[in-house]
């Protein structure tokens, strides 16, 4: 539980019906409080996702319910906002943004067929990643990008000849998305540019 001091003063009427009363209003400053990125999952969809990470550096808790979201004093949809403690920070979904766009395709596919009769088999998958800001801002983004992940250890799967390093730091590795073979790029995409991310998946078995 918690109490709050209302800065103000309100009447509130006697009704049946849900009312809204102002309170106080704050601003959330880019910076160390506000940074705004892009999110983008290419394998599901070409969209991408504008967000936030917003740090509550205001005096009173942020309780969790609908809110509604303005960018440059446009409605741009509603989200829930979770509970909120003063000074955490929360990862917020504003809305699909179409300046940002994304594709994942399957390059060309090989079959190693030296073990065929004896040995061990290979087939290896190349993938490409394009990336594509539209805009005239540079814009940071996010991809999350899925790979096999194998559950037999006679069936082994490496990633080789990646043209970009994915997050690999140590909350990356212990999360139970990196377990189930979600990989992480972040990159900054320059105004009126394209960006790809190549790889192949080698599977041996």
């Amino acid at each position: 539980s918690m109490e709050i001091a209302f800065p103000v003063k309100q009447t509130i009427e006697s009704s049946e019906s849900y009312q809204k009363k102002y309170l106080k209003s704050y601003t959330v400053k880019k910076g160390k409080s506000l940074e705004f990125f892009y999110q983008t999952v290419p394998q599901m969809s070409s969209n991408s996702y504008l967000m936030a990470n917003v740090s509550n550096n205001t005096e009173l808790p942020w309780l969790s319910g609908e809110a509604q979201i303005f960018l440059e004093n446009e409605f741009t949809g509603k989200l829930n906002l979770p509970d909120t403690p003063v000074n955490m920070e929360r990862e917020l979904v504003l809305g699909i943004d179409p300046s940002v766009k994304t594709e994942k395709e399957l390059v060309k596919k090989y079959e190693d067929k030296a073990g065929l009769f004896g040995g061990s088999r290979k087939i290896i998958y190349t993938y490409k990643i394009t990336v594509e800001n539209s805009t005239r801002e540079n814009k940071k983004v996010t991809v999350l990008d899925s790979i096999p992940v194998s559950r037999n250890s006679e069936i082994k799967v490496q990633i080789e000849n990646s043209s970009m390093p994915h997050l690999e730091d140590e909350n990356t590795k212990k999360s139970s998305d990196y377990a189930r073979g979600v990989r992480k790029y972040v990159t900054d995409i320059a105004p009126e540019s394209k960006k790809e991310i190549t790889y192949d998946v080698v599977i041996t078995f």
